[in-house]
């Protein structure tokens, strides 16, 4: 199965089976469009234990960067 359509059904069962919110699903869908890219994934055979672990260790990495943001 491809990647974008399986994300589709997932983010569809989150809304409507589950109740989740909007923004919710929107935070999800934003994370999973940025693994798919990161990590080249096409079709859900290329998902696994090792490249989900590379990709949350890239995420800690390019978060860790950003500049803190001051409170006024």
């Amino acid at each position: 199965m491809k990647a974008e359509a399986a994300k589709r059904q997932f983010l569809e069962y989150l809304e409507i089976e589950r109740g989740r919110a909007v923004k919710t699903v929107e935070n999800y869908d934003r994370y999973l469009t940025r693994y798919f890219a990161q990590m080249k994934i096409k079709d859900v055979n290329d998902i696994s234990e090792q490249n989900i672990r590379d990709f949350r260790l890239w995420l800690a990495a390019s978060d860790s960067t950003k500049t803190p943001r001051q409170i006024s």
